[in-house]
């Protein structure tokens, strides 16, 4: 299978593309935006089936065709397409600047949003998209009050 992971450089995204890559029959490209992590995550890789793509979802727009053109190097299709990437500010919703607020929603919601569109051609019927998020979303900012913009 062929599996894009956009934020997979740490955390439980991390821990998928190394699940992940387990499998031979499986190639896995990691994308998240610290090149470091993709990097070392490449090496690590014991069957050589790791690649990584650099992307900054809070700024997709900017270079959206650069980040589809490298998943194209490595894949002709997507079988699983998987968005775990996120930002998080925790301020109290009137503390929380602008430039905070559009980072997250930029990372947490319309990055994933563009990706989706972006590569969905390239996936056939049967193919998966994974979207994983924050329980935050669920349970509310009344829980978590100063999490309102990565809540939503």
């Amino acid at each position: 299978m062929n599996i894009v992971i956009i934020g997979g450089t740490r955390g439980i995204g991390k821990e998928i593309a190394i699940l992940m890559s387990g499998s031979a029959s499986n190639k896995v490209l990691v994308a998240g935006r610290n090149r470091n992590s993709l990097i070392e995550l490449v090496k690590t890789s014991r069957l050589g089936n790791v690649y990584s793509a650099w992307v900054d979802l809070s700024d997709f727009d900017t270079h959206m065709i650069q980040f589809r053109d490298e998943v194209l190097s490595h894949f002709k299709a997507i079988d699983i397409l998987i968005n775990i990437a996120g930002a998080l500010r925790v301020r109290d919703f009137m503390k929380t600047s602008d430039d905070d607020a559009r980072l997250m929603m930029e990372t947490n919601f319309f990055g994933p949003a563009a990706a989706i569109r972006l590569l969905t051609p390239w996936m056939k019927e049967g193919s998966h998209i994974v979207n994983i998020s924050s329980m935050g979303g669920f349970q509310g900012s009344s829980k978590y009050r100063v999490l309102s913009y990565y809540s939503a």
